[in-house]
């Protein structure tokens, strides 16, 4: 199974393919549809087959991702890997007086040493 981002029209969404080529919505986790339902085992089975060594999340920045992000690592926390999320932040060649306050605060919190 593998992530991915589907919509249209600007709207995206966090999902899973699965070995049937179907994309499935991470977010339903928020809405009753658990991990079974998105096949979050296979997740989980492949995470922890002794050859990944790091788990990176990759979901949108929305309640339903954040909150999809959290469980999945909350599943895999104690199975002896590294669980990264990607970062956020103001985007390459974005000016700063178009960025929200959020995203701008979100840049300051994971800022590096130059």
């Amino acid at each position: 199974m593998k992530l991915c981002r589907y919509g249209k029209n600007g709207f995206e969404k966090a999902g899973m393919i699965d070995a049937e080529g179907r994309v499935r919505d991470l977010s339903k986790i928020i809405e009753g549809i658990g991990p079974k339902e998105i096949r979050l085992e296979r997740l989980i089975r492949r995470a922890t087959d002794g050859v990944v060594r790091e788990v990176v999340l990759a979901t949108n920045f929305t309640n339903e991702g954040e909150a999809t992000a959290h469980y999945i690592g909350e599943m895999l926390k104690d199975r002896g890997l590294r669980i990264t999320r990607i970062a956020r932040g103001v985007p390459v060649g974005g000016e700063l007086e178009y960025v929200d306050t959020g995203t701008l605060a979100q840049a300051v919190v994971e800022r590096r040493p130059v």
